[in-house]
């Protein structure tokens, strides 16, 4: 029996009009009128579904008319507002995908759950399933609910974290703690790195882009970040640097800049034909006094305001030089493998 013929039978029942309700549950009859129709129902926890009960029961009981209990009408009322409703479907393979590509752990889910971790790893296989589903705007079941997602997404890692210049710091403290962390990591980069350039061919370059005060001194940290950095690494793990050496009148058309993502300087520091060649070289110097590094000078076009790092199997990185400088680190194991196994050509154009 729906809604709508379960009420239209207490009101037959209860011998009573739609305005007489109205008034007795306090619903306007205007409601009523749409309820008696299909063309609304009230939720099944709401207080509109209460009233409705209760009027009835009242009218009822004004009348004399016996066997009419409360909580039983209700409870009819309820479940009516259940016929006809498509039953849910559960789709473990879903639920085990967004686990694993959040890496959220079972046991601790579980534990804060109050759950048996074997009856949640049962749900995960498609071995049972969920005993029901219903929709609530119960303020406690909705906080209750708001408490679980929270503690789910805390425990989960993130897909993609994003930092621009107001995340500057928490990008740092990533790229500190990460430094420490043994793995071999690759670069796809459109000019030499901070970290295998001489301080003189840098002091080269500040000087004929008249490069002074604050911006030279956080240039200057820069390098001096990136240099540490990378021989942290190298003293525990590998590092491969990927490199395009474009020809002069190709670099004429578009001339290179030096690659300051990281610290977030809005402002384009130009390299020579000469100064770029000369970085090359001293990458390839740098990799010949550091076992640990490799250099790969290619003759493909690459990317010119794009470069791409990555933590192989645990992370990609991919840093946009300026307008504005951002950093794109993703965790997604499919997108992240994809930009691992990443071979040039490729090219971005003009960014």
């Amino acid at each position: 029996m729906s809604f709508k013929e379960c009420l239209n039978e207490y009101i037959k029942q209860i011998q009573c009009t739609g305005k007489e309700l109205a008034v007795s549950s306090g619903i306007s009859e205007t409601v009523i009128s749409r309820y008696r129709k299909g063309e609304r129902t009230p939720s099944a926890d709401s207080e509109y579904l209460k009233k409705l009960s209760d009027g009835i029961i009242k009218i009822a009981e004004t009348k004399m008319i016996q066997d009419f209990n409360a909580e039983q009408v209700f409870e009819k009322l309820r479940k009516s507002l259940m016929t006809g409703q498509k039953e849910l479907h559960f789709d473990n393979q879903k639920v085990n995908l967004l686990l694993t590509e959040l890496d959220i752990n079972i046991s601790k889910i579980a534990a804060f759950m109050h759950y048996d971790p074997s009856y949640l790893s049962k749900i995960r296989n498609g071995k049972r399933s969920l005993a029901h589903y219903y929709l609530t705007s119960r303020k406690e079941e909705v906080a209750v609910s708001k408490k679980n997602m929270e503690f789910l997404l805390k425990k989960a890692s993130s897909l993609m974290d994003i930092y621009r210049k107001e995340r500057k710091n928490k990008l740092n403290v990533f790229l500190d703690e990460d430094m420490h962390k043994e793995g071999h990591r690759r670069r796809v980069l459109a000019v030499p790195s901070l970290g295998t350039m001489s301080e003189q061919l840098l002091e080269k370059i500040l000087k004929r882009n008249a490069i002074c005060g604050n911006e030279r001194k956080i240039v200057l940290e820069c390098y001096t970040k990136q240099k540490e950095s990378l021989e942290m690494i190298l003293s525990h793990s590998t590092v491969e640097d990927e490199i395009s050496e474009i020809i002069s009148e190709e670099y004429e058309k578009y001339p290179l800049v030096l690659s300051l993502a990281e610290c977030f300087l809005e402002k384009d520091i130009q390299l020579s034909y000469d100064e770029y060649l000369s970085g090359i070289r001293e990458a390839e110097a740098y990799a010949e006094n550091h076992k640990n590094y490799t250099v790969h000078v290619t003759q493909m076009k690459g990317f010119r305001n794009i470069q791409i790092t990555c933590f192989e199997g645990k992370w990609c990185m991919v840093s946009k030089n300026r307008a504005p400088a951002i950093h794109f680190v993703i965790h997604h194991p499919k997108l992240r493998y994809a930009l691992e196994n990443m071979t040039l050509p490729i090219q971005d154009g003009k960014m």
